[in-house]
């Protein structure tokens, strides 16, 4: 288990905003991108979450509880979701091409096109400094 210094930073990083070209402006990190920006962390990967097959963008959460808790650190002005609508949140990012999904596994997602870039990105950023 992650210990609570550890995870109140984890939080924070994982929660930075994220920054929207078009208007100048910042947003908090939607849940797929809390998840890419964990899995591209090495105190969340793999304790948290893990590649399950890098080459085919598949990632598996070791502990969904605690990812949940972490996206709920977050939000401290809303009523705490449970890891099932976090979860559901989830599938509706199918739709948008961030996420997709891996058959009949449980806690299993795949990355689409806009979770590698960003991912891409988050690992350019580490090597530059």
């Amino acid at each position: 288990e992650i210990k609570d210094r550890n995870s109140s930073e984890l939080a924070k990083y994982s929660s930075d905003k994220v920054a929207v070209s078009s208007k100048r402006k910042e947003r908090i990190p939607k849940n797929w991108e809390f998840l890419i920006r964990l899995l591209a962390d090495p105190r969340a990967n793999p304790k948290l979450i893990r590649w399950e097959d890098e080459a085919k963008g598949t990632f598996l959460l070791v502990q969904p509880e605690i990812i949940t808790d972490l996206w709920n650190s977050r939000r401290p002005n809303k009523d705490p979701i449970s890891y099932n609508n976090f979860a559901r949140g989830l599938r509706y990012h199918y739709k948008t091409g961030a996420l997709f999904n891996v058959g009949e596994r449980q806690m299993v997602y795949g990355c689409g096109p806009k979770a590698i870039e960003l991912f891409n990105k988050i690992k350019a950023r580490e090597a530059n400094g």
